[in-house]
């Protein structure tokens, strides 16, 4: 799709970001930290030479150049974003986001934010190739541990995703509150306070992709990001927002509520779609159905797996509905 017929442009975007990521509005801008976050500052300041050095750097365009040779040679880039809960980190990687689409010739939708890997995956399985081609996933609030129990994640983790990935295209961005998730990430970005006057949030540069073991992960300098709603068109930024908060409080009531199982959810999905097979429904008998599931989802998923979507398909049928009583 050319950049012309998308509902807003790079042109619409570029004169707000150019604006707010000016020396003079850097130079300006009061980056707040939180107490603890204000003494680690110092303390890195004081302590690491890396870090001082760092923090006289502003790296903020040779990001923008990552991206747009991300772009231009047609390969995905994966970032890991981290910080501390409510210090603009989603914000930021939307922002983010919706440049990469844009330099892909998209637009960044919040159908391409999942709550986690698994659901993640699952879009991969599930999306059209156009909807998937040079396209960026911004994973939220990412768990490192997701892969670590159940032949079923292991299903998902096994696939042959990297194909898919490399085939099509498709960055992602990792978020998480510590530490960088996604070991294979290229690049990552650590939030350094924000600036609540004109949305500007400030970022460590990582390179994770150095050889030396000494130097990978040293910070590089410091990348200045104004939040999506500060460079969208208003209207856009509204709309996004609005549907980026409605999917958030949404994981945030499943999770308050005993709905978080990410693997419990897949069961549910893997139930529903043997329920929408004709084939499936023409199986009268409980072993027939039993083994026509085993054979359509593969050698990798256990026995218990294969009976428990069999039970929640045959629940589902006679009219049960899985809700949280909490």
């Amino acid at each position: 799709m050319a950049i012309t017929q998308l509902i807003y442009t790079l042109k619409d975007i570029n004169e707000q970001f150019v604006k707010l990521t000016s020396k003079e509005i850097i130079k300006n801008s009061i980056f707040k930290l939180d107490s603890i976050q204000q003494q680690s500052f110092i303390d890195n300041l004081h302590d690491d030479i890396n870090f001082r050095r760092a923090t006289q750097k502003d790296y903020t365009m040779s990001f923008i150049e990552v991206l747009k040779d991300s772009a231009k040679i047609r390969e995905p880039i994966h970032l890991n974003v981290t910080g501390k809960t409510r210090s603009g980190k989603s914000y930021i990687a939307i922002t983010i986001c919706i440049i990469h689409s844009l330099l892909n010739g998209r637009v960044f939708t919040e159908k391409y934010i999942c709550s986690n890997q698994m659901d993640y995956l699952e879009k991969l399985r599930t999306m059209t190739e156009e909807e998937l081609i040079n396209s960026i996933f911004l994973i939220d609030e990412q768990k490192k541990d997701i892969f670590s129990s159940g032949s079923l994640a292991k299903k998902f983790k096994l696939q042959d995703v990297q194909n898919i990935i490399a085939i099509n295209n498709i960055s992602t961005i990792s978020l998480t509150p510590f530490g960088w998730s996604n070991e294979n990430a290229y690049y990552g970005l650590r939030t350094f306070g924000r600036c609540f006057e004109n949305g500007i949030t400030r970022l460590m540069f990582y390179d994770l992709q150095e050889g030396d073991n000494k130097r990978r992960g040293l910070p590089k300098g410091f990348v200045y990001l104004p939040i999506f709603t500060k460079i969208l068109p208003p209207h856009f930024a509204e709309q996004l927002e609005k549907q980026y908060l409605k999917q958030k409080n949404q994981w945030v009531n499943d999770e308050r509520e005993g709905r978080g199982d990410v693997l419990a959810e897949l069961r549910r999905k893997r139930a529903l779609e043997f329920l929408g097979d004709p084939q499936f429904n023409e199986i009268t008998k409980k072993a027939e159905r039993f083994s026509y599931i085993q054979m359509i989802l593969g050698s990798e998923f256990t026995k218990a797996e294969c009976e428990e979507i069999l039970n929640l398909a045959n629940m589902m049928e006679r009219g049960v509905i899985f809700q949280s009583k909490v």
